[in-house]
């Protein structure tokens, strides 16, 4: 048992030896630069993406209703062309009746 226990205590010293190391590796003055340097990169990010907020709101009104809204006044005047396309040509021809036969 006492064999037992001299391993198990050994194997528990070498793994809190092995966290105390990770822990110094994260906690050096290089490494705490590195994680400060990486901090700025995401807050930049961060400020970008949060710039885009008003872009990505404008972009849903133009989709959900402003969009839609024009396709179907788009539809109503293609339905009117025809009829101002022949009041067009009408117009032309009496204009034109006492010089050509329209």
């Amino acid at each position: 048992m006492c064999l037992i226990y001299r391993q198990w205590n050994s194997l528990l010293t070498t793994l809190r030896f092995a966290q105390l190391q990770e822990q110094m590796k994260r906690t050096s003055p290089e490494r705490i630069k590195q994680e400060q340097e990486e901090l700025k990169e995401w807050q930049m990010e961060l400020a970008d993406v949060q710039r885009l907020l008003p872009v990505e709101a404008t972009k849903n009104k133009l989709v959900a209703r402003e969009i839609p809204e024009l396709e179907q006044s788009i539809k109503e005047k293609q339905k009117e062309l025809p009829i101002l396309t022949d009041a067009v040509n009408n117009v032309r021809c009496v204009g034109l009746r006492s010089h050509f036969e329209c």
